[in-house]
């Protein structure tokens, strides 16, 4: 009887010593909806072609190329919609449901724009979230927003007076409240309000609607359906 009990409990042993790291494995989050052809590029240099499900993890870049969009859905909720020629690192995601004082979220969008729910890691901890650009970091406490990272590249969006974007970030708020921070200090925008970051040393001020980028991303449901190699998006 003994012996056949042994690798029953060295395999409960096995089990219980491998769930943490099964734990930690545990993805950020997974593709939701895509438009375009798009590739995973892990750290190891592994890549696979994107699909609806696929897992992103932090430490993964998000690129999407012409025409291309990507939604993602992490695990605490929230939901990122990219742009067309958009890149945005994972650069730290850290969610356990029984632990919010451990809540930790730090993107960084490289290039681009994108438009962002937060969830749980937006809402239960202070300073637990942060959106890092070139010119300013953005911090809320549960909200939706839209970002356009323009870097000479805005050539083809335009604001609601039809002029091309200045170079710098461009900002609007569709639901409750974010922070910019840059060297210059802080501007608070709440919902409906726009604002332009033009250097990470000059002041965020909100700017009318006429010269905003309003809603630089719309929803997913509107987003056209492509496909095709004009059309992909990258995670390395």
């Amino acid at each position: 009887m003994r012996s056949r009990g042994k690798p029953a409990c060295s395999a409960l042993v096995l089990l219980l010593w491998l769930l943490p790291a099964l734990a930690a494995a545990a993805p950020a989050g997974e593709v939701t909806h895509l438009s375009g052809v798009c590739i995973v590029r892990k750290a190891d240099g592994s890549s696979k072609v994107l699909a609806p499900k696929t897992p992103v993890d932090q430490g993964d870049v998000v690129v999407t190329s012409n025409n291309a969009y990507l939604q993602l859905k992490f695990t605490d909720g929230g939901e990122v919609t990219l742009r067309p020629n958009t890149q945005l690192r994972i650069e730290r995601y850290h969610f356990e449901p029984e632990k919010p004082q451990e809540d930790s979220l730090i993107f960084g969008l490289l290039k681009g724009g994108l438009r962002t729910i937060t969830g749980l890691l937006g809402k239960r901890k202070d300073r637990s979230y942060e959106m890092q650009t070139t010119t300013a970091t953005i911090g809320i406490r549960g909200t939706g927003y839209g970002i356009q990272l323009c870097q000479g590249d805005c050539q083809d969006l335009r604001n609601v007076d039809g002029r091309v974007p200045e170079n710098g970030a461009h900002v609007d708020v569709f639901e409750g409240s974010i922070g910019v921070v840059n060297q210059a200090g802080e501007l608070v925008l709440k919902q409906g309000e726009f604002a332009y970051v033009a250097r990470i040393d000059v002041p965020t001020v909100r700017v009318p609607r006429g010269e905003a980028v309003p809603a630089p991303t719309p929803s997913f449901d509107s987003v056209p359906k492509r496909s095709g190699l004009d059309s992909s998006c990258t995670v390395q």
